[in-house]
């Protein structure tokens, strides 16, 4: 059984993946609507933790989760659902069919002051936002 240390670990950088896209939305201007939609496999002990955290920071928005698997991820973004404004996953090769898939909006935020990757994922297009 995994202790709860080599959990911690393990999650680490997707947790830190996490909490640079809620940073970049909560700069967005999401006036039209209160509520972000994020999209995971993580378990519910894990997301609930960001839900309480963004919530009580950002009153103003209203997180709802979809937990999908990522096959089920995929099938989901094929298919003619409700947008999603963050898909939190550990499945790497979704992220590929998604940008093959022209699946990705720019955020059109500055993003001086955060990294470009994370753990050598890039978090970012190489492009520049104008003035």
């Amino acid at each position: 059984m995994a202790s709860a240390l080599t959990i911690k670990a393990a999650l680490r950088w997707p947790i830190q993946t996490l909490f640079i896209w809620l940073m970049l939305l909560s700069q967005m201007s999401l006036a039209d609507t209160a509520k972000v939609v994020v999209m995971t496999s993580y378990p519910q002990e894990v997301v609930s933790q960001f839900e309480a955290a963004f919530e009580k920071q950002y009153p103003q928005y209203k997180l709802e989760v979809l937990w999908r698997q990522s096959r089920d991820a995929m099938a989901y973004f094929k298919s003619a659902h409700h947008p999603v404004d963050v898909y939190w996953t550990p499945a790497q090769r979704n992220f590929v069919q998604l940008e093959q898939m022209h699946a990705f909006q720019p955020l059109n935020i500055h993003l001086e002051g955060l990294p470009a990757t994370l753990n050598g994922f890039p978090l970012r297009e190489e492009y520049t936002l104008p003035s």
